[in-house]
């Protein structure tokens, strides 16, 4: 709360009539917002900083204030004195207790009290209800104020209620067209956009083409400059073959010669035309076989890069069955020399007549059956070994054809 004038107030019977408060009940609820009404006569000038206050009966000073809210102004003052005013105090800031007696005060902007209300006191609201009942006429005019407020706020909600269901659907409405808008907007602008990249393709087509038909046309001119040349050439020749003609008209054997000159000038013009259509013909064969040969040059160098990675890994295996062949040498020279010793043991077994015979049997046995499976493992890795050596011979024998082919 702000800080109120410290004026002395002004108790004089006058001052006090010129503000009346009407409605005043007996009690108010502490648990809600009130309301005080009051009227204006025409010798009070109101003021914003006029104010009215709850105050304890009894009170002696516009300072014995318990809380007070200022007085709205209103825009025409010539109609304040006609109307109805009222001031609204939130339940925080009212009395606590229910014994005391309170009434409303209005101040002016200089702290003289100006009108004050009859008293009143705050009660729960169970006890308001209850206290309700001595004063019947009472209740029922300020439930039918209240009533008449609540249904002017609900006819006005209503009516705002109505105005923005309105306003909702035409949104609605807007939105959803706008939506429609969009949808085909966008189609629109995808069919646009196909279109114009099928276009660019076809330009791009048409551009490739017109470059196509402009070299052919360069070449065309060309020629065509050069045939004229000769043409040019021809022509010459052919007036002064004409000139001489018409000035030896005499002279039938030189005439002869220079028409069977001219007839021949003729053919070879004709000739030089069959040629260079007939070297232009030669020239695009020459050209689609230099691509064709081309396609077969990358071919073969494929087949060539092929044939080295096969090469290199043949060489590679070829050098495992060396060293193969080399330990399969060493073991026929263990083998032989096994026989050799299989040999001496057979000898010194025929020697030894007073050993067992059956033991002698067991171990011939068991030397020869090793023999022969070290002689089967034997054969066995040298078929193994010609087997790599003519795979070998037949890599290499490719490579070099890839070769010699690669050099022509």
């Amino acid at each position: 709360m702000e800080t109120l004038t410290e004026a002395g107030a002004d108790l004089s019977p006058p001052a006090f009539s010129q503000v009346v408060f009407i409605d005043i009940p007996q009690a108010y609820p502490r648990s809600a917002p009130i309301t005080c009404r009051f009227t204006l006569n025409a010798a009070l000038q109101p003021s914003s900083r006029d104010w009215v206050g709850i105050f304890k009966v009894g009170w002696s000073s516009a300072k014995d204030y318990h809380t007070f809210v200022w007085v709205e102004p209103t825009e025409d003052p010539e109609a304040s004195q006609r109307i109805t005013r009222q001031a609204v105090f939130k339940e925080y800031y009212l009395p606590k207790d229910e014994i005391e007696f309170y009434q409303f005060c209005y101040i002016d902007s200089v702290g003289q009290v100006r009108g004050a209300s009859t008293p009143f006191c705050f009660r729960n609201q169970a006890e308001q209800n209850t206290g309700s009942l001595v004063d019947d006429e009472l209740l029922v005019i300020t439930t039918q104020d209240q009533v008449d407020q609540s249904q002017r706020e609900k006819a006005e909600m209503q009516t705002e209620l109505d105005l923005l269901r309105v306003e909702n659907d035409a949104l609605r409405s807007a939105l959803q067209k706008e939506r429609k808008e969009i949808n085909s907007s966008m189609e629109h602008d995808e069919q646009r956009v196909t279109e114009i990249t099928k276009l660019n393709r076809e330009m791009d087509q048409i551009k490739e083409h017109n470059d196509k038909l402009k070299q052919t046309l360069q070449q065309q001119l060309k020629e065509n400059d050069r045939l004229k040349e000769k043409m040019a050439t021809q022509q010459t020749e052919q007036e002064m073959l004409n000139q001489s003609l018409l000035s030896s008209k005499s002279n039938e054997d030189k005439y002869e010669r220079v028409l069977a000159k001219v007839n021949q000038l003729k053919e070879e013009r004709d000739e030089l035309r069959t040629k260079v259509d007939a070297q232009r013909d030669e020239l695009t064969k020459l050209n689609a076989k230099l691509r064709e040969q081309e396609r077969e040059l990358s071919k073969t160098n494929d087949r060539f890069q092929l044939l080295q990675v096969d090469y290199q890994s043949t060489h590679k295996e070829k050098e495992k069955l060396t060293v193969e062949l080399q330990r399969l040498q060493s073991l026929t020279c263990s083998i032989e020399e096994v026989k050799r010793e299989n040999q001496e043991l057979c000898r010194r077994l025929s020697q030894q007549e007073t050993s067992p015979q059956d033991d002698v049997k067991v171990q011939y046995q068991s030397v020869t059956r090793q023999l022969q499976e070290t002689q089967a493992k034997l054969a066995s890795e040298k078929e193994e070994t010609r087997k790599a050596r003519r795979q070998a011979e037949v890599f290499e024998s490719e490579l070099e054809d890839a070769k010699k082919q690669l050099k022509k």
